[in-house]
């Protein structure tokens, strides 16, 4: 256990029922004016005559809403919001608010066929609370013949009362949402020359699921986008180089193809996959020949080389790097035909290869400064010195590397210092240049850093971290007299070309507004304490926040990196990032200023992925998969009010931590036996783990059957535990401390040692009085009866389905590739 202080800084920038799979209905019924804020446009007064007004007295939301006043017996009153499209056998719910001041106030769902005939209707009367909003909810399946649904607002001929209304809404049971973020995204760009010769930039912009990764060809002159062509059967271009011939190659995902552009020609070309069995390649460097270049590759570590003849060798040895599944850097020494492959896992480190002999040296980066640095994740070489980046504690270091006659190497540590642009540029007038709180430069003779100056000799400021850099001759001649840094980069869901002249000091930032987002892949969701639906995104990072059945409000918070967890408490949502385990608050309604950074448990523990987070008595609950080479994960309990955080490292030995719930002064934890990237898992078995919050004392726990991941945990209606190992539905009784139901589920879910499971489950209450679980394993979405354990699968996705998470009105949401999906109920 280890106790810390942590002070918070502002950030700127189932009996198994059969599968029975219901069809999702296609995005939101969206009702117009469905909050008033048009006055009574769309809605038509089918009872009564008057009564019915658009008031600002009162508004849940906005500032109007509707107030239906019945002072007569025997009289009704009611308006009918608009037709929308349904199906018949499929269940429908509709949902408002009102402010009941006297009386009774009735909401109806009513069905309707092709020639808006009534064929039948549900309702639901309240009469209290009053003078207060509150929700009300009816629901009903749509008969044979059914082509349209309404909503009515009623007041019954028995009534008398007033009552206002706001905020209507109808939805089917189960509805494909669909995307909710939307991004402009590169993993890699590389600088060449168009057609016409004039210096372009070509960009790896990021697909999703479903949608292909693209080169956008960049005119740097004039920002303008000339082209944008897909890469087929790549979802992320992660690397990218121009070789001497001014040939464009990527290197993709998930598939390992290597791709080549001749600019001007119609599209690239897929040369196929660089190494059989690789699906990432992480790195290119151009070789000294035309069309030639290397590469490193995921997994095995693999460094390869192409040639238009004879095409794709894989150096020797394959792996590449024992013990390492990563090659995530290369660099190319052309005056001395010597390649450099920067790995990682377990530690970061540089191997020099000269192509003439094979003579091979490692581990180039004394191990001082190595530290605890777990890759280097890029590589450059430039003005005779190599250049690599240190992850994740983002430093630079500086190597001048000598060959001695007796086939050992020299190696010298120039200089290392802080950076975030992804490497640095190549070198120009004795320099190259980086970003780091700004635009820096390194001056390779002296070994120094200095910010890059303005004509004021005010230090140059990004709005992007660069993430491709390159020198160019530009066509202003005036302002960019000579060569000049050009560099690309994304912020805030798009992409940045910027440049810079050291002569004339004179720069400009282009906001490359061509480059049209894609939907983004969902890495997890979250249920916001507004009730509202908060997505991260996979890879490119950022956050969706969907408004329940109103997908024309979605809205996008951009700059926080990939999500891995959630959890909500008070008015905060706490939010845990990859890499590095960062943990952080946010404030819905203050906006997204408050975004607040709390814990960095990969610097402090060596944690990276925060899958599990929950909350109780004042505390936040996080458990955590280790970084990368590391198998030891920790359960953290962070103290909101005293912004303390105790960490219980390795408190399963060698297994991460990937599910928490809490429950009346414990907090309960369960285990997968993989640990981080680069690992082969040691334990053989899942536990699951009760730790006494006040005391710190804890105790761990096995499944009847053996079982490699407990993947959910929640507390049912029962103040039990209720979790998901390994396919089996578990029920854990706190009070005896023992299993007391374990039944196999979902026979299809059965892990390996060699598929490193860290996140297949999850599990939430459904609304009070539900007596309904509801969760989601493997590609199933379902819902579980806690009197009987009956389970009941919904929906069964082409893809992984996750992170069960519910709104205010109490419907449940999932995730599956880039599209939310919402089951009511």
């Amino acid at each position: 256990m280890k106790l810390k202080r942590w002070l918070g800084i502002l950030i700127a920038l189932v009996i198994l029922v059969p599968l029975l799979p219901a069809t999702a209905g296609a995005a939101d019924l969206l009702i117009p004016n469905y909050s008033f804020e048009s006055g009574l446009t769309s809605w038509t007064q089918n009872f009564g005559t008057g009564g019915i007004t658009v008031e600002t007295v009162q508004a849940h939301t906005g500032s109007k809403s509707i107030k239906i006043v019945d002072t007569v017996n025997n009289s009704q009153f009611g308006i009918q919001g608009p037709y929308m499209p349904a199906t018949a056998g499929k269940s429908y719910y509709a949902y408002a608010w009102q402010y009941i001041i006297s009386g009774s106030a009735d909401l109806y769902l009513r069905f309707y066929n092709s020639s808006y005939t009534l064929l039948s209707s549900s309702f639901l009367s309240k009469s209290s609370p009053t003078n207060q909003w509150s929700s009300i909810r009816t629901g009903g399946v749509a008969p044979a013949g059914t082509a349209y649904v309404a909503v009515l607002l009623y007041s019954n001929s028995a009534n008398v009362g007033t009552a206002y209304w706001d905020d209507v809404m109808v939805t089917a049971d189960l509805t494909t949402i669909g995307p909710v973020l939307n991004a402009a995204a590169m993993r890699s760009a590389t600088l060449g020359t168009d057609a016409s010769g004039k210096p372009a930039f070509y960009i790896g912009l990021n697909g999703a699921s479903g949608i292909d990764a693209k080169m956008v060809e960049v005119n740097v002159n004039t920002g303008a986008i000339q082209k944008q062509m897909p890469l087929p059967g790549a979802t992320y271009a992660h690397s990218a180089t121009t070789t001497i011939d001014n040939k464009i190659y990527m290197g993709t995902y998930p598939n390992g193809y290597l791709f080549s552009y001749t600019p001007g020609a119609a599209s690239p070309v897929n040369l196929g996959r660089a190494i059989s069995d690789a699906t990432y390649i992480l790195a290119l460097a151009p070789g000294s020949a035309a069309g030639k270049v290397y590469g490193g590759t995921y997994p095995n570590s693999g460094v390869f080389k192409y040639e238009v003849s004879p095409g794709f060798y894989t150096f020797s040895p394959y792996p590449f790097f024992a013990g390492s599944e990563y090659t995530y850097s290369i660099a190319y020494d052309s005056p001395n035909n010597v390649l450099y492959a920067g790995t990682g896992g377990v530690t970061a480190q540089i191997t020099r290869l000269e192509n003439s002999g094979g003579q091979r040296n490692d581990n180039l980066i004394p191990t001082s400064i190595v530290g605890t640095d777990t890759a280097v994740d890029k590589l450059s070489y430039s003005g005779g010195k190599v250049f690599g980046r240190l992850i994740p504690s983002n430093r630079e270091v500086v190597l001048d590397v000598t060959d001695n006659p007796n086939g050992t190497v020299t190696t010298v540590v120039d200089a290392v210092f802080p950076i975030t642009s992804y490497g640095v540029s190549p070198e120009l007038g004795g320099k190259v240049y980086y970003s780091e709180n700004g635009l820096k430069t390194y001056d390779i003779a002296t070994k120094t850093t200095a910010p890059a100056l303005n004509p004021d000799n005010t230090p140059v400021v990004l709005p992007a971290n660069g993430y491709g850099w390159g020198v160019a001759t530009l066509d202003d001649t005036v302002n960019f007299p000579g060569q000049s840094i050009v560099g690309v980069g994304h912020s805030s869901g798009t992409i940045l070309l910027f440049k810079y002249n050291p002569t004339t000091r004179k720069s400009s930032t282009t906001l490359l507004t061509g480059i049209a987002g894609v939907p983004t892949d969902i890495s997890t969701i979250g249920s916001g304490p507004d009730g509202k639906i908060y997505a991260g995104g996979f890879l490119s990072g950022n956050m969706g926040v969907y408004t329940p059945m109103r997908s024309d409000q979605n809205t996008m918070l951009y700059g926080i990196s990939q999500l891995e967890g959630m959890v909500a408490q008070d008015d905060s949502l706490y939010l845990g990032g990859y890499p590095n385990a960062n943990i952080y608050k946010f404030e819905p309604s203050a906006g997204w200023g408050s975004l607040t950074h709390l814990l960095s448990l990969g610097a402090s523990d060596l944690q990276e992925r925060p899958y599990g987070m929950a909350e109780g008595d004042g505390k936040i609950f996080i458990g955590t998969v280790a970084g990368s080479g590391q198998l030891e994960g920790a359960l953290t309990v962070y103290d909101t009010a005293s912004q303390t955080a105790q960490v219980y490292y390795n408190i399963v030995p060698n297994q991460s931590i990937v599910s928490v719930a809490y429950l009346d002064g414990y907090v309960y934890a369960g285990s997968t036996i993989g640990g981080g990237k680069n690992t082969t898992p040691t334990a053989t078995e899942a536990k699951l783990v009760k730790l006494n919050v006040a005391t710190g004392a804890y105790t761990t726990y096995t499944m009847p059957v053996s079982s490699q991941g407990i993947t959910a945990l929640a507390v049912g209606p029962d103040n039990k535990i209720w979790g998901l190992s390994e396919g089996y539905l578990f029920v854990f009784n706190p009070a005896t401390n023992t299993v007391e139901y374990h039944v196999q589920k979902f026979t299809d879910v059965s892990y390996t040692t060699s598929s490193q499971i860290t996140r297949d489950g999850s599990l939430v209450m459904g609304r009070a009085g539900s007596n309904k679980m509801f969760g989601t394993i493997k590609n199933h979405f379902f819902s579980i009866d806690t009197s009987t354990k009956t389970v009941t699968t919904h929906y069964n996705g082409a893809s992984a389905v996750n992170s069960a998470s519910a709104d205010g009105y109490g419907n449940i949401y999932f995730s599956s590739g880039n599209s939310l999906f919402r089951w009511a109920y």
